[in-house]
């Protein structure tokens, strides 16, 4: 096998297993990544309206969905689902 052909197929596997290695949440080898870091605020924006789904309380401002996490604040979360 030609030298160049080698640093390719090894430059290769090491892009292939740095791309799925490294997105949150992916599990690699049986090992479940954790996810990303969350967005957390204090206090909730002026102006903020409070929203019931499933039971659970959310506040929402803009578009921007945040839920109680905590003595520490409000944490960013997805627009969840109705």
């Amino acid at each position: 096998m030609s030298p160049r052909l080698l640093v390719f197929l090894l430059a290769l596997a090491c892009l292939a297993t740095v791309g799925c290695a490294h997105r949150p949440g992916h599990r690699h080898a049986g090992i479940k990544h954790p996810p990303r870091k969350v967005a957390m605020i204090a206090k909730l924006p002026s102006g903020h309206r409070v929203v019931h789904v499933k039971g659970r309380r959310y506040f929402v401002h803009k578009g921007v969905y945040y839920a109680a996490k905590g003595p520490r604040g409000y944490t960013v979360v997805k627009k969840p689902l109705h």
